[in-house]
């Protein structure tokens, strides 16, 4: 009865899955997804992108507003005023008396300037230097970050065919021991049998479906993950929906210290990080200009009339040198913030290269370890379905140990649980250094990541 009922499980369960991928926007036209699809969506919809791509345009945008400071403004300026009594409506350079000023109780005033910031003890072209290089370490955040997700997705991806590949392998011992059950069964109906041998293969049968409760948690959990992390409803990445992968037939990575150095130069994490040490430094020298005069240079054209016409107009140019004598020490807290700023980026920066020697180097162990042990548990399954086929005709035939065929199924079971982690941890182990030495992009999982129909 029991067996019934799991059969119907699943074939409901399985009914359920085509039903769901006959409306899925997000599948393939044969109703499944890909770890590409998968990608392709998380990139579309995940909120960290469009926020660092924001922060990019921003950045930019910065960029462009401290290089308008290196061009000369010009601004216009118009202004009426009315005076209680009439007044001169232009300027004396002279006093003739028979000539005398015009007077009225109106004054229109405009004015034309320009100006030019001749020397500034070069704190426009740090804050330039500053400004571009806050936009090289947003853009290769968005690079980063765009790493980051693919890897997410690319770990929940295989958080979900690892789950589901235990629960086959679950299902797989479970049935095998519903057939023991059900020898066992008639056996001691024949009298055949003693009822510790049915004791023994119910208590594995109900420890085999307890260890099934926990994995079915975890294929629900890992399904959901990868739903939020591409944005997507849970329908759409059921387990029987995802295309298994596997890692595609390449060289297990040899020369460590030459991975350590292209994640050096090309990771972007580590290029974020330098590009921010850059702005910081540019900032302690944009600080160190407020300790310099600023020389301006400016000219103009203004005229000056009244609502009756008389209007007069002259040029106007001059020099101008500005410096603070006591700012009750902000230029010195200044420097010594800006400096302290420098200081821990270049710090972070030493931190991150630190990380990512570390992860390169333990990517490569995994990968290698994970090659390893796939094809050792290959050999390992392999024996162990002989022994398990053996066991089990021995039983039937009457000549074998039912333990023994219990520790064989027991070990069979665990050898394809171990094989599904190690293939799908080398995998992750190849993702993560990919990205460690930034080469993860969609069109890199195309070319390492093989699907299997």
């Amino acid at each position: 009865m029991k067996r019934r009922m799991r059969n119907t499980c699943r074939q409901a369960f399985a009914l359920a899955a085509v039903l769901a991928t006959a409306h899925s926007p997000a599948a393939a036209q044969d109703g499944r997804m890909t770890l590409g699809d998968a990608v392709r969506l998380g990139i579309a919809y995940h909120p960290s992108i469009a926020f660092t791509q924001a922060e990019r345009s921003a950045a930019r945008a910065l960029l462009g507003e401290v290089r308008a400071l290196r061009i000369p403004t010009v601004s216009a300026e118009a202004s009426l005023t009315r005076f209680q009594e009439p007044m001169i409506i232009a300027p004396l350079h002279g006093f003739d008396p028979n000539v005398p000023p015009a007077f009225d109780d109106a004054l229109i005033q405009t004015r034309l300037t320009a100006a030019y910031t001749l020397f500034d003890g070069g704190n426009r072209g740090a804050r330039v230097d500053r400004a571009r290089a806050g936009l090289g370490a947003a853009e290769a955040a968005t690079v980063s970050t765009r790493m980051e997700i693919i890897q997410q997705i690319s770990l929940a991806y295989l958080g979900v065919l690892t789950a589901r590949g235990i629960d086959e392998a679950a299902n797989r011992r479970i049935d095998a021991l519903d057939a023991e059950r059900s020898r066992v069964n008639r056996l001691l109906l024949e009298g055949r049998a003693a009822r510790v041998e049915l004791l023994r293969v119910e208590a594995e049968l109900s420890s085999a479906l307890a260890d099934q409760i926990g994995t079915r948690t975890r294929l629900e959990t890992s399904g959901r993950r990868l739903a939020r992390l591409i944005g997507a409803p849970e329908s759409d990445v059921m387990p029987s929906r995802l295309v298994a992968v596997s890692a595609a037939e390449t060289a297990v990575p040899e020369v460590l210290a030459a991975l350590i150095q292209q994640a050096k130069s090309a990771n972007p994490a580590l290029e974020a990080a330098r590009r921010r040490t850059q702005a910081e430094r540019a900032g302690h020298r944009a600080a160190r200009a407020a300790w310099f005069p600023t020389v301006r240079l400016t000219g103009g054209y203004v005229t000056f009339g009244s609502t009756g016409g008389d209007f007069q107009g002259e040029w106007q140019a001059g020099v101008g040198l500005a410096y603070p004598l006591f700012t009750g020490g902000e230029r010195s807290s200044a420097v010594s913030a800006a400096d302290a700023r420098a200081a821990a980026a270049e710090a972070e920066l030493q931190l991150l290269e630190l990380e990512t020697e570390t992860t390169v180097d333990v990517a490569v162990a995994v990968v290698r370890e994970s090659r390893a042990r796939t094809e050792a548990l290959e050999r390992t399954v392999e024996h162990s379905t002989e022994v398990t086929r053996i066991e089990r005709i021995a039983l039937d035939a009457g000549a074998g140990v039912q333990t023994d065929f219990l520790d064989a199924e027991a070990t069979l079971f665990r050898a394809r649980a171990n094989l599904v982690e190690a293939r799908h941890a080398e995998i992750a182990a190849r993702v993560a250094l990919a990205r460690a030495v930034g080469d993860l992009t969609p069109e890199w999982l195309v070319q390492n990541v093989e699907h299997t129909p």
